[in-house]
């Protein structure tokens, strides 16, 4: 029933209209919007110092600076010990291969301070029978010693070693202290016993043995000079 005042009218429509729309607002699945808040600005973040931004540097560098200079330091130390190794090869120091045992003298003559031997650092350099190894060593004058001598067999062998390697100049790889250097491989000894009269011991420094040998045979025979301390 419509009201008689215009007024009422008006109002009883808006009314009506609004309960319209409520309604068809729920048919449709619809919900009121959420008010919508506005977000709070970000705080501002302090400025960093000039002189915490050095420290923040300088504390990541100072350990990757420290390895750099151990690193330098390592490399010197090394180069410093190999470069002490060859001064004291060549300039006639100790044979580091050796343990220290065998002295170069800087004369021509090495000193083996294990039995107390000094020898000449070369044998004769060709081949050479057993009398005329013996008159070599016996007329051998360098170092400014004169009482050099054929050495013994015993004596030779004490000059072996597995573990010493050079190239004899015959192309042979002899068991032998770098310092003395070959020509060849086997040495002349003075022993002769229990063998035939015509023949002498030599020691083979590529084998690392002694065999007998017809004296006036020169094939392959040296002489290496040696004397008493």
């Amino acid at each position: 029933m419509l009201a008689k005042d215009p007024a009422q009218r008006v109002q009883s429509g808006a009314k009506v209209c609004e309960l319209v729309d409520a309604l068809s607002s729920r048919r449709e699945g619809g919900a009121p919007a959420a008010p919508v808040i506005p977000a709070s600005p970000p705080r501002p973040q302090p400025e960093p110092s000039f002189l915490g931004s050095i420290g923040d540097r300088e504390s990541t560098s100072r350990p990757s600076a420290g390895r750099r200079a151990a690193k330098v330091l390592f490399g010197i130390l090394a180069v410093l010990v190999v470069v002490l190794v060859i001064v004291l090869v060549q300039n006639k120091g100790v044979d580091p291969t050796a343990g220290g045992r065998f002295i170069n003298n800087g004369n021509g003559t090495v000193t083996d301070t294990q039995t107390n031997l000094m020898w000449a650092t070369r044998d004769n350099g060709s081949d050479i029978t057993w009398d005329d190894a013996k008159r070599y060593c016996k007329n051998y004058s360098v170092g400014g010693y004169s009482d050099w001598r054929m050495s013994t067999l015993e004596e030779l062998q004490s000059l072996y070693g597995h573990r010493y390697s050079s190239q004899s100049d015959c192309g042979k790889t002899v068991h032998i202290i770098s310092l003395i250097h070959f020509s060849g491989y086997a040495v002349w000894s003075s022993d002769t016993g229990d063998i035939v009269e015509t023949a002498a011991w030599q020691y083979n420094f590529d084998k690392g043995r002694s065999d007998a040998k017809d004296r006036r045979d020169a094939w392959d025979g040296r002489a290496l000079p040696v004397r008493s301390r």
